[in-house]
């Protein structure tokens, strides 16, 4: 994330960090969201676990969901009216977050072939009413960038500040699916080699599945299908596989404390350079070899001017993620972690 939207290379951006296109595939940069939320779901188990060794009531369990779903939701109003210059209530990342974790923490607690079922109808429902429902002014179905269900839909919607509701559904699904995957970690039963294996089976068979699905209805980040869900929660369960299969089967963690730094504070990371950029580095102002530009704009000159627009906008580019890992690192030593 940090990476992707910091990058400052203009056209000279590899293909792989940059969104691809509509229905044109999928992109590194297009799993950095439905990632997110993939953690997400994996730790909603844990979430639940610990609330219930704790002692926390049905009641209070759902309270504790609802107040952590209210605070991330708002922190991301908090970045969209910081970006837009007055107060914005409305939807983004955050925001969707913050549904998808509400709604499949409230749908966990069925039993594992329940819950992967439930994931299965909203996905099934959602992509046959983006390639089914006819669309006006000739009532016939249509999936085009600027003709299809959703951007239909969200006008309207856009009159309650609501605009991209519909893609709470198959989010909601992918946090399903993931708390799932998390509960194959989670197993007592389990050795570590099942374990491993079924992690590893998981995710060919979602990114099989998505694979499939992206024949019918290609994969599409911009309005969440099936197959993009289904991809994105196959390449993470292999993904969580290597991971699993190097830290802790080959106990090789030496190289992974960068990442634990990142992670510990994921909440920071992602909210406080967003608002710094937004509220400080781009809008107050410097000399700056005789002109007048805004910090970021300084910064990113520092290094261009002397290396070039390339070179010089890469340096400022992991610069710029140093120097957040730097702040974490030091919130990481403190032992200071946010939560909600």
């Amino acid at each position: 994330m940090l990476l992707v939207n910091n990058l400052a290379v203009d056209g000279a951006a590899p293909e792989q960090l940059v969104h691809a296109k509509w229905n044109g595939g999928v992109h590194l940069a297009d799993l950095v969201f439905p990632w997110f939320l993939f953690c997400m779901g994996l730790s909603v188990p844990f979430s639940v676990d610990g609330m219930v060794k704790r002692g926390l009531s049905p009641l209070a369990r759902a309270r504790r969901v609802l107040w952590r779903s209210t605070v991330l939701f708002f922190l991301g109003c908090l970045i969209d009216s910081a970006q837009a210059g007055r107060p914005v209530f409305g939807l983004d990342v955050l925001q969707l977050l913050a549904l998808a974790y509400l709604f499949g923490s409230i749908l966990y607690p069925m039993l594992w072939r329940a819950r992967l079922g439930v994931a299965g109808i909203l996905l099934a429902a959602y992509g046959i009413a983006l390639a089914m429902i006819p669309l006006p002014p000739h009532g016939t179905p249509a999936f085009e960038e600027t003709k299809n269900v959703i951007s239909f839909v969200n006008p309207v919607l856009a009159r309650f500040n609501l605009a991209g509701l519909l893609s709470v559904v198959p989010t909601t699904a992918l946090v399903l699916v993931a708390a799932t995957i998390a509960n194959l970690l989670r197993s007592k039963e389990k050795s570590d080699a099942v374990k491993l294996k079924s992690l590893v089976a998981a995710g060919i068979a979602l990114t099989a599945a998505g694979m499939a699905w992206n024949e019918v209805l290609p994969f599409n980040k911009t309005v969440w299908t099936p197959s993009y869900i289904l991809l994105s929660a196959g390449l993470g369960s292999l993904l969580l596989a290597l991971l699993f299969w190097i830290l802790d089967l080959r106990k090789w963690m030496w190289w992974a404390f960068p990442l634990v730094v990142y992670g510990s504070n994921a909440l920071v990371a992602y909210v406080g350079p967003v608002l710094l950029k937004l509220v400080v580095l781009q809008r107050v102002k410097i000399d700056f070899h005789g002109r007048r530009l805004s910090i970021a704009d300084a910064w990113l000159h520092s290094f261009t001017d002397t290396l070039g627009r390339v070179p010089g906008g890469w340096a400022y580019t992991v610069s710029y993620m140093l120097a957040v890992w730097v702040v974490l690192l030091i919130l990481y030593r403190m032992k200071w972690f946010v939560r909600v």
